[in-house]
C-alpha cells in the first residue's frame, strides 16, 4: 500500500475537484479523470472519495509503475511523475524513461537503457546509486526533478502551456516532500 505521507503528498498536490477545459483530462477529482470513475464503476468523477482515489492511486499506479520497489525519494518522485504524466494503457514508460535519463546523466555512465521498463537492471542501478557516488539518491533525486522540468518545457508551445506555473510548483512542493523531516 502507498505509505501515508506520499498519499497525503498527492491529495494536496493533485487537489479537489477541477474541470479545466485545456486539461486533456477535463473533469477530475484529486486527479482521477471521469474515465477512470467510469472504468471503477462510478457514475463521473464526481464520486471519486479518499478513499477510492487511495485505491486507484495503489492498484493502478504505486504498485505497477514499480514505485513500490524504489528507495526513499525515488520511489516518491517516480509515482509522482507517473500520475502526472499519465499511463498510456497501464504502461508507465514515461516516467520510466525520465528515471533512466536522470540516473544517466548522474553517472555519466549511459548504462541504463531508457525504455521506460523498471526491470531487475534499473531498480537494481536505483538501489546501488547510494553506495556509488557521494548523496547519490539526493542527486538522483535532483536530476530526475530537472528531466521532468525539461518534459514540461518541451511543452510550452502546446495548448498546455498554461500548466507550466502549476508543474513548476507540484516540482516545488515535491522537493519539500522529499527534503522533509520524517513525522
Amino acid at each position: 500500500m502507498i505509505p501515508n505521507n506520499i498519499l497525503k503528498y498527492l491529495h494536496r498536490v493533485e487537489g479537489g475537484r477541477v474541470n479545466n477545459p485545456n486539461d486533456p483530462g477535463g473533469d477530475t477529482v484529486m486527479g482521477r479523470t471521469k474515465r477512470t470513475a467510469l472504468d471503477w464503476g462510478l457514475a463521473g468523477a464526481g464520486d471519486v472519495t479518499a478513499d477510492i482515489a487511495a485505491k486507484i492511486y495503489n492498484d493502478w499506479y504505486w504498485v505497477p509503475s514499480k514505485a513500490s520497489l524504489l528507495p526513499w525519494p525515488m520511489n516518491l518522485a517516480h509515482f509522482d511523475a507517473a500520475v502526472n504524466v499519465g499511463r498510456r494503457n497501464h504502461d508507465f514508460r514515461r516516467s520510466g524513461r525520465f528515471l533512466q535519463r536522470a540516473y544517466n546523466r548522474v553517472t555519466d555512465e549511459r548504462s541504463l537503457v531508457e525504455d521506460g521498463v523498471i526491470g531487475p537492471n534499473t531498480r537494481r542501478a536505483i538501489n546501488d546509486i547510494g553506495d556509488m557516488i557521494f548523496a547519490g539518491r539526493h542527486r538522483l533525486f535532483e536530476e530526475y526533478l530537472w528531466v521532468r522540468a525539461d518534459y514540461y518545457l518541451a511543452r510550452r508551445n502546446s495548448s498546455l502551456r498554461e500548466f507550466i506555473p502549476t508543474w513548476w510548483w507540484r516540482l516545488s512542493k515535491l522537493r519539500e516532500m522529499a527534503y522533509a523531516p520524517e513525522d
